[in-house]
């Protein structure tokens, strides 16, 4: 199965990334940033993927999900992320890069994107 990875962030972390994992073989997917040239300029760098501006539900199309982007709107967009692919998020890998925000950045995803643990919203399991 080939390893595919989604970006959000296509700045100098998720730039840096992104080439480097592709370079060892993974299938970069799409790189999304807050615009299109944004998101252009990181797929060129890379030398892969789609790129795309905001946050779409194409990026579940990817077995790993990378968001790569500042501390002031990682919330923003995990719950972005959250609202546009929901369940499809499920058995996926999402990763961060920011050291202060944690375990509790996955808590803005949405019980249905969460299978690991029960919603306290609406107290249903998903697991």
């Amino acid at each position: 199965m080939t390893k595919s990875l989604a970006i959000v962030g296509p700045g100098r972390v998720g730039r840096a990334l992104g080439r480097r994992l592709r370079e060892t073989g993974w299938k970069i997917t799409v790189v999304a940033g807050r615009t299109e040239a944004s998101a252009k300029k990181g797929t060129r760098f890379i030398g892969a993927g789609r790129p795309a501006a905001g946050v779409p539900a194409t990026l579940a199309a990817a077995s790993i999900i990378l968001i790569a982007v500042p501390d002031d709107v990682i919330d923003f967009v995990a719950v972005e992320l959250s609202r546009v692919a929901g369940a499809s998020l499920r058995g996926k890998v999402v990763l961060h890069t920011s050291g202060p925000s944690g375990l509790p950045f996955f808590s803005r995803f949405s019980c249905a994107a969460r299978p690991w643990a029960p919603c306290t919203r609406c107290n249903l399991s998903m697991a």
